[in-house]
């Protein structure tokens, strides 16, 4: 199955860490995966400061306090939603999140010493690409539990009124209920737009969506490329190596002693756009290849 991916201003330059440094930094990490790793290798290219980790996978019942105690860090990352659990509580060591879909569920936007990035991209963002490759899309599907991405439907919506678009949302709070959600939407949906909703997201309620997919005509935009090759027309995702600079340009600000403006709290920047041209040619939709490439910056994408 060919997939033709397309970074929106990638940065491709690594730089090295500076083990010299006086500052001490401690990187919590929930688990080691690629995109966690890569976060990592993009703060270290920004913030050039030594960086001793953390992956709270690899050991059991670790008392993260005495840790942090023992090792008297001048910041803490937490990288991903469990090690920004686990740190939250601690509020004499400045720290800094990323690779978070919701920071919000979390911790409060008003603890002065938190500041971070999270993966959620710009729904304006996100819509301003599927108006520019789906012109003729009016009628958009989202099915959601507004316990856990509502927030981002209420972002949507307001970037549905600005630009003509007409949501057709129904809500759940159970798998079980996503099926018959669905056909609610028969025949009123030009495309069904899918949130990063656990609630949603389960082996069974999948294999609906792309089945429905199929069945109707109707494309399915994804947040990540693994839906691609599930059945997902498009993707649009996180360049997980520039939410780790964005996060090492928070830690330059506080160590540049600019500690008034630390305490911030922003979305991921730069999208990556995935197609699956072979879906495309099952659902019978012609993406204009000069519309596609309007959202490129250096890389060149191929388009058969």
């Amino acid at each position: 199955m060919k997939i033709y991916v397309l970074i929106v201003t990638m940065s491709i330059f690594f730089h090295s860490v500076t083990a010299a440094s006086a500052q001490k930094i401690l990187a919590v990490q929930s688990i080691r995966i690629a995109p966690y790793e890569k976060a990592l290798k993009g703060f270290e290219s920004v913030c050039n400061l030594h960086v001793r980790r953390l992956v709270l996978s690899d050991y059991e019942d670790i008392d993260i306090a005495h840790e942090i105690n023992s090792l008297h860090p001048d910041m803490i990352l937490a990288i991903g939603v469990t090690a920004l659990a686990k740190v939250k509580h601690i509020k004499k060591i400045p720290i800094i999140y990323f690779m978070v879909l919701d920071p919000k569920s979390v911790i409060s936007s008003d603890e002065k010493n938190v500041s971070g990035v999270s993966m959620n991209i710009s729904q304006k963002d996100q819509l301003s690409v599927i108006v520019k490759l789906f012109p003729d899309a009016k009628d958009i599907g989202i099915i959601y539990n507004p316990q856990k991405t509502g927030f981002m439907v209420k972002r949507v919506e307001t970037a549905a009124w600005n630009t003509g678009i007409n949501l057709i949302k129904k809500t759940v709070n159970t798998p079980k209920n996503v099926a018959s959600r669905m056909m609610e939407m028969q025949g009123k949906i030009d495309l069904f737009w899918l949130m990063p909703d656990t609630t949603v997201l389960t082996p069974e309620t999948i294999k609906f969506l792309f089945l429905f997919s199929m069945n109707n005509k109707i494309p399915v935009i994804a947040f990540s490329e693994n839906y691609l090759e599930m059945g997902a027309l498009l993707s649009i995702g996180i360049d997980s190596y520039d939410i780790g600079r964005q996060a090492g340009e928070l830690g330059n600000i506080f160590f540049t002693g600019n500690k008034k403006l630390f305490n911030q709290h922003i979305d991921a920047r730069k999208l990556v756009i995935s197609l699956n041209k072979k879906i495309a040619d099952k659902l019978g939709i012609k993406i204009n290849k000069y519309n596609f490439n309007a959202f490129k910056d250096i890389n060149e994408s191929e388009f058969n």
